[in-house]
């Protein structure tokens, strides 16, 4: 559940990710990273990019 919210947030704020990236996202099964990426991808400013939120 918390991968497709990340993956949501960042799809509806327009925040580009690759392919690598969504994999990455998708493959997680850590709760507190995937919940850190959250709360980056709500906060984040527009231009950012994945490669920076999700690391």
């Amino acid at each position: 559940m918390l991968r497709h919210l990340v993956l949501h947030v960042l799809d509806t704020r327009g925040i580009s990710t690759s392919e690598d990236d969504r994999a990455d996202i998708t493959a997680c099964t850590r709760p507190t990273t995937l919940v850190a990426w959250l709360q980056r991808a709500v906060t984040a400013g527009s231009a950012d990019t994945a490669d920076r939120l999700i690391t």
